[in-house]
């Protein structure tokens, strides 16, 4: 019997030869740049000074380069990955999800229905004898009295 760990990576989505060249030439492809072959005008600089300009001349180019592309690459991705995940879960509510919650609504709203037609009368009666209580209450003390005892008490 073979080990829980092997069965699982046996099954793994990776263990498949296709799909295992495929994320080497995507890894391949995207290293390829930074090895040099995309910075073939770009010199390294001789002096201090030049080091110095070209690396201000970065700096001072960064934030708008950066603002740029958060424009106008990321953002517009971001936006129709959302759209997609907000009609996905919109589909997903309608179609399956909304029946099964409004059916356990349904089920919460009968059981209190009936749970509260049962203690209504008790609710009833005891909302009489507390509002007696309160004119007998109200009667017993004047405004002032009453005033005056929430002060010296």
């Amino acid at each position: 019997m073979k080990p829980y760990g092997e069965y699982v990576m046996r099954n793994t989505f990776l263990h498949h030869r296709g799909v295992r060249g495929a994320v080497a030439l995507v890894l391949l492809f995207s290293l390829l740049p930074s090895l040099g072959f995309a910075q073939q005008g770009l010199e390294a600089p001789k002096t201090i000074e030049g080091a110095k300009t070209f690396g201000l001349g970065i700096l001072n180019q960064l934030p708008s380069k950066m603002s740029e592309a958060f424009h106008n690459q990321v953002l517009p991705i971001w936006e129709k990955i959302f759209t997609w995940v907000a009609s996905w879960l919109t589909a997903l509510w309608q179609n399956t999800a909304k029946d099964w919650v409004q059916g356990w609504i349904d089920r919460i709203k009968e059981l209190l229905g009936q749970e509260i037609e049962a203690r209504k009368p008790g609710v009833q009666q005891s909302f009489e004898e507390e509002k007696q209580q309160i004119k007998e209450d109200i009667e017993e003390l004047s405004l002032w009295e009453r005033f005056k005892s929430l002060i010296f008490n």
